[in-house]
């Protein structure tokens, strides 16, 4: 594998949006792999009808992708009627699977020249194709 053409891409669809344990231990991953001299960068969502454009945190570059975010409005509908939940849960997938889709197309892209390598958590159809078409 070419080092300056190689690069790590670490998905993760609720970067842009949470800090959390797996945010975390995605962008110190992310570090460690810069540090070594590693190209790596972050790929999360950038919702529709949000503002997010960080594109740099503590070095680690971040690349959005357009897609929608539905956590907020499917918590919403749970606060109406606990019964809406499993609609909630259904609207929430749509909107991971629009992430996912729009992820492969930009690893599609992003793969002309470059040796990459996905690391993904919890997004069954970027890690599918990952593993079988990369």
């Amino acid at each position: 594998m070419n080092r300056e053409k190689r690069e790590i891409l670490i998905v993760n669809y609720a970067f842009s949006i949470f800090r959390g344990g797996g945010e975390n231990f995605d962008l110190n991953i992310c570090k460690e792999f810069n540090l070594i001299g590693i190209n790596s960068s972050i790929v999360t969502v950038d919702p529709f009808f949000l503002k997010n454009k960080n594109t740099n945190i503590d070095g680690i570059k971040i690349k959005y992708i357009k897609a929608f975010w539905f956590y907020d409005f499917s918590s919403y509908l749970k606060t109406i009627n606990p019964k809406f939940s499993g609609l909630g849960y259904a609207i929430r997938i749509l909107g991971q699977f629009s992430f996912e889709i729009a992820v492969i197309l930009f690893i599609c892209k992003e793969k002309r020249n470059k040796d990459l390598l996905v690391l993904t958590t919890f997004l069954p159809f970027v890690t599918f194709f990952a593993s079988n078409f990369l």
